[in-house]
């Protein structure tokens, strides 16, 4: 499957619990009751307003300083591939994945920017996907 029409969920769906917007993937409810339904095109659509959404909301709590650490870093404790190719992407995932393991985000390749950076790990991935949501 291509990566840009593949699926966004994460299997965390919280529309079946009467959310409009998914607080694992963030799509409308309407575009993940529809997704099987939608043509390529109108897949790649969604994946890259979301893909752009999050590098626009994380650049303004992270800062990448290695991509390269980042990338092997989530290679590491991810069970599937990265959906999007931004490491403002990668960096979410390996947040989501493993937030209260990570004691250092240097070694991860990431730094946190002011005033952010005094937030546990955990406290700041909470804030970074709560911007998420609020932006969906």
């Amino acid at each position: 499957m291509n990566s840009s029409t593949e699926s966004p969920c994460i299997g965390i769906c919280s529309t079946v619990y009467g959310d409009d917007i998914c607080r694992g993937c963030k799509r409308g409810y309407i575009e993940v009751i529809e997704w099987n339904r939608y043509t390529d095109q109108q897949k790649q659509v969604i994946n890259q307003r979301l893909e752009q959404q999050m590098e626009r909301v994380i650049a303004k709590f992270l800062i990448i300083e290695d991509a390269q650490k980042l990338k092997a870093q989530l290679d590491r404790v991810a069970l599937r591939p990265p959906l999007y190719q931004n490491p403002y992407c990668w960096a979410h995932e390996l947040l989501r994945l493993n937030a209260t393991k990570i004691d250092n985000l240097g070694a991860c390749g990431l730094r946190a920017i002011p005033p952010y950076h005094t937030l546990t790990i955990n406290g700041l991935f909470t804030k970074i996907d709560d911007s998420l949501y609020s932006e969906s």
